[in-house]
């Protein structure tokens, strides 16, 4: 059981790597909350959950297919 938690969370990290981790927010967000001129913590405080629901649902069934 251990190594399949083991195993899951070296995925994780391997799924955020290749998305490019922390340059998601300052390559994405700054941009579009300039463009439409809204404050860009209250772009990232609103699409933070539907962002982290997004990941996990991939990484869940990323690892049922491999």
């Amino acid at each position: 059981m251990v190594a399949l938690l083991i195993h899951a969370v070296l995925f994780c990290f391997y799924i955020m790597s290749y998305i490019g981790g922390g340059t998601i927010i300052p390559w994405a967000i700054i941009p579009v909350a300039a463009i439409c001129n809204v404050d860009v913590f209250e772009l990232a405080r609103r699409n933070f959950l539907p962002v982290v629901i997004g990941l996990a649902a991939t990484t869940i069934v990323a690892m049922f297919l491999i």
